[in-house]
């Protein structure tokens, strides 16, 4: 995500955990972050980082030499944060107090998304049902509902592999794509899912565009 008009700033997160960010101009190193979480690393050692974006900057903060991280892990362990630039990569000042908050108890976050206003983000995963959060107040705002049983009364938990919002101008349109070869369109604000097409014989792991959602080509 680029975050500023001036110079702007790239963020790239590893698996381990750490998160490092690189001025785009130049592909210089401007921070190395081991974690974000560091005085909880060695309890999350086998919970990669899933999810990363890097807030935009506003007009007149867009020559600071800060920037606020949002990162979601495997197990659900969500973290926004703001760090200050230092003169090396490694010379970065933390947030005292970082907001932290957990979206799932268990089962695995593989997906997520945020707004293009930056305001609402939208997860999802293995046994984890598309869920959106309001990022200022840290909570979930609309969960969908969980697959019936089939015929034989067994009940298979869905899991979401790619999601994203419809529009970038309104957040409450979304989609997301499955393991077993759906594409999800949901709308909110009516409190229900849309539609179900089922898409290929793979699973869906990008985005589709707009154009080809709406034209049904599926």
């Amino acid at each position: 995500m680029l975050d500023r008009e001036f110079d702007p700033l790239l963020g790239i997160s590893q698996k381990c955990g750490s998160i490092e960010v690189i001025s785009t101009i130049n592909g210089d190193l401007r921070a190395h972050i081991p974690s974000l979480c560091q005085a909880e690393e060695a309890s999350r050692k086998d919970d990669a980082i899933t999810g990363l974006h890097l807030f935009k900057k506003k007009q007149s903060e867009s020559s600071s030499r800060s920037c606020t991280l949002l990162t979601c892990t495997t197990k659900g362990h969500a973290s926004m944060e703001s760090i200050e630039l230092g003169r090396s990569p490694t010379d970065v000042i933390h947030d005292r107090s970082p907001t932290k908050w957990n979206m799932c108890a268990s089962s695995n976050i593989l997906c997520s998304k945020v707004d293009e206003n930056e305001n609402y983000a939208l997860y999802g995963g293995k046994s984890v049902e598309v869920n959106v959060w309001d990022l200022h107040e840290c909570v979930k705002i609309w969960t969908a509902k969980s697959p019936p049983k089939n015929t034989l009364g067994i009940f298979t938990p869905t899991c979401f592999t790619s999601s994203t919002f419809f529009s970038k101008d309104d957040h409450c349109k979304l989609v997301a794509g499955t393991d077993s070869h759906q594409v999800r369109l949901y709308d909110i604000s009516n409190k229900r899912k849309k539609s179900s097409k089922e898409h290929g014989s793979k699973k869906v792991k990008s985005k589709k565009s707009r154009k080809r959602l709406e034209g049904g080509d599926y």
